[in-house]
């Protein structure tokens, strides 16, 4: 594993003082490496680290699915469960699983279109406004379970449910049933924008050139809202490649691919996409880029957090792969289809919180 290559290949993308970018490769549970670059404020010149946390968007998918897998696993709900046993003020016409809402295949209207028509700011965007929104939906945009079609509006009504079902918040139940078991005290729900948090860079929006600030602004989770650090994944990745801590059985079930009625197997399991060799979920939210990528064999992890919009994470990430592996191996060629692949998913979506990268978007690989 050529670790020097994968450094300088960090240092030649980002500059010091500008919007930065963290990078960590992971083997068996541990980081191997942590490099970072760039600004966390370019304000004060306050650079990153390997602690700096970002605001990784829809890669926090595949986090709230597993919180909803661990009370499926008490029996406290089950993922073929309507969503309005759940949540009754919903005014939907066709029923809607829990499963559904996690592998995007219930037909639910993205919400962030429906929010354009409220009037009501993203900086006001609670769960609970939100949910207010989401009350208004009668109607799929296809028969559930018969297609597959990205929407971040399935894993807040998946956040809604488990407040309903635990009686707390998607925030506090992952502190206490994720991230503290694992050990990833840098990691959490952050579902107030308005209170200020430590060490949590700035977003910037640089594609066209001088950065511009783009914090995240609405305090409503699930599809997104997680920040975190490099330093402070390490415990996820051991989890995705063994299943250490939470579960064999939770991370099988994480990884389950999603099947429509005609028995057509999806990409996507739950909050994770699937490629040939791989699997990962990216983000993108106003100034925040990322991307959570394992490939099992042979057993690495890279994740590509940033607070600007001027780099794929998707691309850097499964490069990032291939320098990491043995030239000219298995692991490599792997990589490298890994990163085209991965870059066409990129390509075909306009969103990110999202199915990968959201500019207001939330996104995945």
């Amino acid at each position: 594993m050529d670790l020097e290559r994968v450094k300088r290949e960090v240092f030649s993308l980002v500059s010091p003082h500008t919007p930065g970018l963290a990078v960590g490769v992971y083997v068996d549970g541990a980081a191997v490496l942590t490099v970072a670059q760039g600004a966390a404020c370019v304000e004060f010149g306050v650079p990153v680290d390997e602690h700096t946390r970002f605001d990784i968007a829809s890669a926090s998918k595949q986090f709230t699915a597993a919180c909803v897998l661990l009370l499926e696993r008490e029996g406290k709900l089950g993922l073929d469960d309507d969503v309005r046993t759940h949540v009754p003020e919903l005014s939907l016409e066709t029923p809607v699983t829990l499963r559904q809402c996690l592998q995007h295949t219930g037909g639910l209207p993205e919400w962030y279109a429906l929010q354009a028509l409220t009037g009501v700011p993203l900086a006001e965007m609670t769960e609970q406004r939100l949910l207010e929104v989401l009350t208004g939906i009668r109607r799929t945009t296809f028969e559930p379970g018969t297609a597959f079609s990205y929407s971040n509006t399935g894993y807040v009504l998946a956040a809604v449910v488990i407040n309903r079902v635990t009686n707390s918040s998607l925030a506090e139940f992952a502190r206490k049933r994720l991230f503290e078991p694992l050990g990833m005290a840098d990691s959490l729900f952050r579902d107030d924008a308005s209170l200020p948090l430590d060490r949590l860079a700035y977003g910037y929006a640089n594609a066209q050139g001088e950065p511009r600030r783009a914090d995240t602004q609405e305090s409503a989770v699930g599809d997104g809202g997680l920040v975190t650090s490099v330093a402070g994944l390490a415990p996820w990745f051991g989890f995705l490649a063994d299943g250490r801590v939470l579960g064999t059985d939770l991370r099988d079930r994480l990884l389950e691919r999603g099947v429509l009625a005609d028995g057509t197997v999806q990409a996507y399991a739950m909050g994770i996409y699937h490629g040939d060799g791989w699997f990962a979920h990216a983000g993108g939210m106003h100034g925040y880029l990322s991307n959570l990528l394992y490939l099992p064999d042979p057993g690495v992890g890279i994740a590509v957090l940033s607070n600007q919009t001027a780099i794929n994470p998707v691309r850097v990430s499964h490069r990032l792969a291939r320098l990491a592996a043995r030239p000219g191996g298995a692991a490599e060629a792997r990589a490298e289809e890994a990163g085209r692949a991965g870059a066409a998913a990129l390509a075909r979506s306009g969103r990110g919180r999202d199915a990968h990268p959201r500019t207001r978007r939330r996104g995945a690989s």
